[in-house]
């Protein structure tokens, strides 16, 4: 049985000019160089904090040390370690959240703020009852919102363990809400919802995803396998570099 790790975390600390200066010389090469291809300070600060919640995930999981891999790309652009065939990862970020998978199978994750979802790729990309669904009038405005970012975090979680990328022709993606269909072809996939408590480093590290909020997350795994999910402190990453 395949057993993953799954990590969300803010990226608040990585604001810190100091934290950001001492983690970027503690990742990968390949993980420096997408940061300093960045143009955007707030873009530089969120890749670097997902390149240091990956380093966690590998370290936990594998015992690896990220700072020392390299990487390959399949032909749809999917990252793997080189030399490290059974080592699997996904990773994800938005504006104040990162998100990382890891395991001994292939996986995906996705995690995007809410926001409303244009009407043109509702139309072009979603099923036709996930349509209906976003134009609901029994739903308000925000649980429509929630529905759509759900259905495309699945869909992108999906074609990230896939490695094919969003296709308009690829008809397993317009049912990515259908847990069932997607169970019958191998897949367990679902969403994880919520607004991180803010929390002081306290002893418990206690925090509240049960209610939706500011981001929305999905998990893509193959059927039957066990994910062990973890929401983690910005602050706890930092620690884990002491």
């Amino acid at each position: 049985m395949a057993v993953f790790d799954a990590y969300i975390m803010d990226t608040g600390i990585f604001s810190y000019a100091a934290v950001f200066d001492t983690c970027v010389n503690m990742v990968s090469e390949h993980r420096r160089s997408k940061v300093n291809r960045l143009a955007r300070i707030e873009d530089k600060r969120t890749s670097l904090a997902a390149g240091m919640l990956l380093a966690y995930a590998l370290d936990k999981r594998f015992g690896i040390e990220e700072s020392a891999v390299s990487y390959t790309c399949d032909k749809g652009g999917k990252p793997h370690i080189s030399g490290n065939a059974d080592v699997h990862f996904s990773i994800s970020h938005t504006s104040g959240f990162v998100a990382v998978i890891a395991g001994d199978a292939p996986c995906g994750i996705d995690i995007e703020c809410v926001r409303r979802f244009p009407a043109s790729v509702v139309n072009r990309l979603f099923s036709p009852s996930d349509i209906e669904m976003c134009n609901s009038d029994d739903l308000s405005d925000r649980e429509r919102d929630l529905y759509a970012v759900s259905v495309w975090t699945r869909r992108e979680a999906y074609v990230k363990l896939t490695g094919t990328g969003i296709l308009m022709n690829d008809d397993t993606q317009k049912h990515v809400m259908e847990s069932d269909y997607m169970k019958s072809i191998g897949y367990d996939i679902w969403n994880l919802y919520g607004d991180r408590k803010m929390c002081d480093n306290d002893e418990d590290g206690e925090f509240d995803f049960k209610r939706a909020d500011k981001s929305v997350a999905a998990v893509c795994i193959p059927v039957n396998a066990v994910c062990n999910v973890c929401y983690l402190s910005s602050k706890d990453i930092f620690c884990f570099t002491k």
